[in-house]
């Protein structure tokens, strides 16, 4: 697979390639074409890799005929395999939770692929997404340890909950669990996401219950989630939020949808990636939404925030800024010691470091690295 250094947006390719995945008629054959001709399936960045099955499902329901299509096939089966491995894996998690009295919703791709993709292969994931209520996540996390579950972040519970939203866990042999306690990383407040538990989808994984963020809360929810910068070019997420508006679209709470938004301080980045659709792909945007969001009122400290999650890491500092803004986030204490010795052990766990007193020199080190890296990245073009 073909490398590309990361973006916040999609490539003009990866839009003809998003078109050909979700248009219909002449629209869709002709951005198959035009991709066609530049691109080669064998050489895709990781991004266009994963449109594949949708692109091949789309184009296969509209009778086209092509020999790369045998090709296509074989990327959606194996995504359908993987996929369905992934699922069964997380039934008797969801079970487990279940048991211990606790709650759990599905987020991301976890949840489109039952409720609007509705097929095992259309929609890639790397591990599955699972929201708990913030005042279980302690006892969801022991649960996990001791079902032999390794933690991305293995430092004591009561910090990773405090410092982090989420925590990834991996058993090996595509089990793999991104376990939520927050929906947004921007939002930490407490109780801040009692509303989308208020309103969410009853599903079911086999005989399993579960629930799904409701439409506009999905919407939400794949916009400022998408629209930031990935070393993944980020074209998942287009997919994603006009696959809700077509198949949910008159379900979509518009005025909600604005609130909820401005209430979080997410009102610009919302703006930024519904305007991206409406005059990328002619989603159905209503005019008052974009409007109401491109007026309301944003902070120096959003636009700033924004213009940070979309940018690529600093060859010297790294993603230094972007775990900064995180960390202002996180509900503190008002004693200033405090919080300068939680934000030294949060920066030494977003960065893993398991030895506090090494952290200056390995921090000197990896931007030694990254800049030769950069000088070495341009010197060869």
């Amino acid at each position: 697979m073909n490398s590309i250094p990361g973006g916040a947006w999609p490539t003009r390719n990866q839009e003809l390639l998003l078109k050909a995945a979700l248009f219909k008629g002449e629209d869709c054959r002709s951005a198959w074409e035009q991709w066609k001709r530049q691109n080669d399936v064998e050489h895709l960045d990781d991004g266009s890799h994963r449109l594949l099955p949708l692109a091949y499902h789309n184009l296969c329901s509209q009778g086209m005929q092509d020999g790369l299509l045998v090709r296509l096939k074989s990327v959606y089966r194996y995504m359908l395999t993987r996929n369905h491995l992934m699922f069964h894996s997380i039934i008797p998690v969801l079970k487990a939770l279940e048991a211990r009295g606790i709650k759990t919703m599905l987020l991301k791709g976890a949840a489109l692929t039952l409720t609007h993709y509705k097929n095992y292969g259309l929609r890639p994931q790397l591990d599955i997404d699972v929201l708990v209520p913030e005042t279980c996540a302690h006892e969801a996390i022991v649960y996990f340890r001791a079902c032999g579950w390794n933690p991305e972040y293995d430092y004591p519970i009561d910090k990773v909950i405090q410092f982090r939203h989420s925590c990834g866990f991996d058993a090996g042999m595509h089990k793999r669990i991104d376990l939520h306690w927050n929906i947004f990383q921007e939002c930490r407040k407490k109780d801040i996401d009692a509303v989308f538990w208020e309103h969410a989808v009853p599903v079911k994984v086999n005989d399993v219950n579960t629930l799904v963020l409701s439409p506009t809360h999905q919407l939400l929810h794949a916009c400022i989630h998408g629209v930031k910068w990935n070393t993944m070019m980020p074209c998942r997420w287009v997919a994603d939020a006009l696959t809700i508006l077509n198949i949910s679209g008159n379900d979509i709470h518009w005025n909600d949808l604005v609130s909820l938004a401005q209430e979080r301080n997410l009102s610009f980045s919302l703006w930024q990636a519904l305007s991206y659709l409406c005059h990328t792909f002619a989603a159905e945007i209503p005019e008052f939404v974009l409007s109401g969001l491109e007026k309301t009122p944003t902070s120096l400290y959003e636009r700033a925030e924004y213009r940070v999650m979309i940018a690529r890491k600093s060859a010297l500092f790294g993603n230094f800024f972007k775990f900064t803004f995180g960390y202002a986030h996180i509900p503190h204490s008002k004693n200033i010691f405090a919080r300068i010795c939680d934000y030294i052990y949060f920066l030494q766990m977003y960065w893993k470091i398991r030895n506090m007193a090494s952290m200056p020199f390995i921090l000197i080190r990896d931007g030694i690295r990254s800049v030769s890296a950069k000088q070495k990245q341009r010197g060869g073009k």
